[in-house]
């Protein structure tokens, strides 16, 4: 599944992937990216990244 891709991608360069998921969110992401989104970050997130923390966040709405 793609999806798992991103969060991959996230360990090794989160930047790219926060920046992605903050783009896509920005655009009017729909649910199911939203979804995409939230477990993208979630290793950071669990890890107490505040960057992370605030994308999942906006990816709840």
């Amino acid at each position: 599944m793609w999806f798992g891709h991103l969060g991959d991608i996230a360990k090794d360069h989160p930047e790219i992937a926060f920046s992605t998921c903050e783009r896509w969110l920005q655009a009017g992401a729909s649910s199911e990216l939203k979804w995409v989104v939230r477990h993208a970050v979630r290793y950071h997130a669990k890890k107490g990244d505040a960057r992370a923390l605030e994308i999942r966040v906006k990816a709840k709405v």
